[in-house]
């Protein structure tokens, strides 16, 4: 389950995975465990004509992983009109979060709000020697949105066979809409939602958008990110998915390459 908050006068946040790995350096079959990390997200408070503070995210590192290298960035192109015009870049400001317990670290990512900066999908990516890489994603809307996902679910976790996947939205503007993935070219123009009509596949992975044509430089539209684990439910392991998923609770995924469970924001254990 993903959870969001009410940004003020001005945005939407919605976490789109916060994950944490137990476990000893080295998982399963000689894999490397990934850097265990956790996001939350934070809504802004309109001052006038100033947002204090400003829309951010912090990136919390787990306890003997305070080492890592933390990097935020601006995950998509969402944006770009085609007309000439381009993605502003985003201001972000990264600070060290004080006062945490020994052998954990935090990282407080500011975005400043100017020229609808802080509208999009943002990361953060933890980087160790000894560890995988982990990356998280979090997703920023207007909260006068003409294009929103059905029931503010930002995101969606499915599996590799699965039927019947849908983009769902709820539209208040005039069409006609463009749909894009991964922030590239217009690839459908349609008032129905997106539907997978065949099992779904990892090649169907990543950030839908919807917006109304010619306005997408508006930032006024929706995103949904459709995540495809590798392998059919309760199995883990590709190619062969031989593996048998730890059971995960209160919303937690099985990772299709370690058969540990990604948990949902604000969860931190071994099962959820």
């Amino acid at each position: 389950m993903f959870h969001g908050t009410l940004l003020g006068l001005t945005l939407i946040c919605f976490m789109l995975v916060s994950v944490h790995y137990s476990g000893a350096q080295t998982g399963t079959c000689g894999r490397k465990d990934k850097v265990q990390m956790t996001v939350m997200s934070f809504k802004s408070k309109d001052a006038g004509s100033v947002i204090t503070p400003p829309p951010h995210f912090e990136c919390y590192l787990g306890a003997g992983d305070d080492d890592a290298i933390v990097t935020s960035i601006r995950a998509y192109d969402t944006r770009n009109n085609n007309d000439g015009k381009g993605h502003p870049v985003s201001t972000v400001s990264d600070t060290m979060i004080p006062d945490l317990p020994a052998d954990t670290a935090g990282h407080s990512v500011s975005i400043t709000p100017v020229d609808n900066n802080a509208f999009g999908v943002f990361n953060c990516t933890a980087t160790k020697d000894d560890r995988e890489d982990t990356t998280i994603m979090t997703i920023f809307l207007h909260d006068n949105a003409y294009v929103v996902p059905v029931n503010r679910q930002f995101t969606q976790t499915v599996n590799a066979g699965d039927t019947g996947v849908m983009i769902d939205m709820d539209w208040s503007g005039m069409p006609p809409y463009n749909w894009r993935i991964n922030g590239s070219g217009v690839f459908a123009m349609r008032t129905e939602d997106i539907i997978i009509d065949r099992e779904a596949a990892t090649g169907d992975n990543g950030l839908y958008e919807c917006h109304i044509a010619f306005r997408r430089e508006e930032a006024l539209h929706g995103l949904n990110r459709l995540i495809v684990r590798a392998c059919s439910s309760g199995r883990w392991g590709p190619p062969g998915c031989t593996g048998i998923c730890d059971n995960c609770y209160n919303g937690g995924v099985c990772d299709d390459e370690t058969g540990k469970c990604i948990c949902p924001q604000d969860s931190w254990d071994k099962t959820v």
